[in-house]
């Protein structure tokens, strides 16, 4: 039986509704430099002071996967920003440049506050992996559609895998941390997808047909990578490889590819 891998009683006020968006999609780069200014302006409080152990086996099921993401989550984004000022520039987005810096202070965020939680329960942080170094090649590889691409193939991942890890130990403080991050990756995951709808319909027919197909195949190829190396904090969640494989495809679907007529 499937377990609730959902934060069901997760407050949506904060995420699901930035302040200044246009409509419930396509907003603007000027909405989305509204709603990551707010994120990050608004405090939002965990409980540090928590002193519930983890105990020996849920050190076992979590401990490489969490150093892995924490890893995935303290990128630089020096390619990222440079791909950012090209697109302003070309596009005339006085905005975009802002608003991909905050993105990348969000997720650095991430990666503090999953530190934080690793050493206050002395769980070794990672140093490399092979999945973040394959990521990070390709996005310095890549032109913004590219890098996008990859970006948000992480960013739909996470929002499967941050409410398992949440529910994967009986920690008040990791739950509760892994929350926060769900509500953010959900908003990267619009912010990244609308992007890359306006990218798409610039693009004639046929090229839109040939990105779709070949990105369905490196999405697929991921989601089977980090089942390798994610396996033990997903099962303890409930998840088989099925169940992983087909929620994640249909994140993506339900999220991409319902506005692109490709």
């Amino acid at each position: 039986m499937m377990k609730a891998t959902s934060f069901s009683h997760v407050s949506t006020s904060h995420a699901s509704n930035p302040p200044g968006r246009a409509s419930a999609l396509h907003r603007t780069s000027a909405d989305w430099l509204t709603y990551f200014r707010f994120n990050r302006e608004t405090p939002r409080s965990l409980p540090w002071n928590d002193e519930t152990p983890l105990t020996n086996t849920e050190k076992q099921i979590i401990a490489h996967s969490i150093s892995y993401f924490q890893l995935g989550e303290s990128s630089e984004g020096t390619h990222l920003m440079r791909l950012a000022r090209n697109y302003a520039e070309q596009s005339g987005d006085c905005h975009w440049v802002k608003v991909i810096k905050l993105f990348i202070g969000e997720e650095q965020r991430h990666a503090q506050d999953l530190g934080q939680f690793m050493r206050q329960h002395q769980l070794p942080l990672a140093q490399k992996h092979w999945s973040d170094t394959w990521f990070r090649r390709l996005r310095r590889l890549a032109n913004l559609e590219i890098a996008l691409m990859v970006l948000l193939t992480a960013e739909v991942v996470a929002t499967l895998y941050y409410p398992a890890l949440g529910i994967a130990t009986r920690s008040p403080l990791l739950h509760d941390l892994c929350q926060q991050i769900h509500q953010d990756e959900t908003q990267h995951v619009q912010f990244q997808t609308e992007t890359l709808q306006r990218i798409w319909r610039s693009h004639p027919q046929w090229r839109q047909w040939f990105t779709r197909i070949l990105y369905r195949c490196f999405f697929q190829v991921t989601l089977i990578a980090v089942w390798v190396s994610h396996r033990p904090v997903l099962q303890a969640a409930g998840y088989s490889f099925t169940t992983f494989f087909q929620q994640a495809c249909i994140a993506l679907n339900t999220n991409l590819f319902t506005e692109v007529n490709i």
